[in-house]
């Protein structure tokens, strides 16, 4: 995929229904108190952006077990949950 565009997981691990164009179908609406149906895959050069890290702190940090690990997506593709990222960053080690 290009453009930055990345599919919605669930967080039971199934990929969200996709449209006819190819768009995510909006779920309904849950509670507040249930937390995110979804949650987004961030690929390295954003993760990186966002938490100001080079790519060999980041991954340093990952092997000491100070970072979210990623997450796997092919043979050499790998992304982090976005509320992974968010959450070390309200609390960063």
């Amino acid at each position: 995929m290009r453009g930055g565009t990345f599919p919605l997981i669930c967080l039971d691990g199934a990929e969200a229904a996709s449209g006819g164009n190819g768009e995510a179908i909006t779920p309904p609406a849950q509670s507040a108190a249930a937390g995110p149906p979804y949650d987004r895959l961030m690929r390295l050069p954003e993760v990186l952006r966002l938490c100001a890290l080079s790519r060999s702190t980041l991954y340093n940090k990952v092997a000491k077990g100070l970072f979210p690990k990623q997450v796997r997506l092919g043979e050499n593709i790998v992304a982090w949950y976005e509320s992974d990222i968010l959450a070390w960053l309200h609390n960063p080690t």
